[in-house]
């Protein structure tokens, strides 16, 4: 079974978002830590922390209460690459 790591994070962060917490947690790698520091560059996030939980790591996610919603849609996926150039 074939999972996407990008995908199932930004879905953490669309679910929490959306039932108004203020935090999430999802599992670590090192793809996903330079995904949210993109995220808080763009000031989707306040801020994120690697902490270690028993014998694995996680990373919490706070959110910023002045955003209300965050509209976060994955473009290329697994099964199908689309190339497009930078949106910004």
């Amino acid at each position: 079974m074939n999972t996407d790591p990008i995908a199932d994070l930004l879905t953490r962060i669309r679910n929490a978002v959306a039932a108004r917490q203020k935090k999430t947690i999802a599992p670590h790698s090192k793809l996903k830590v330079a995904v949210l520091e993109v995220m808080k560059k763009q000031q989707f996030i306040r801020n994120y922390t690697v902490v270690k939980n028993n014998q694995f790591q996680e990373i919490e996610i706070e959110f910023d209460p002045s955003h209300p919603s965050i509209q976060l849609k994955r473009v290329s996926k697994p099964g199908q690459r689309i190339y497009i150039k930078k949106l910004m």
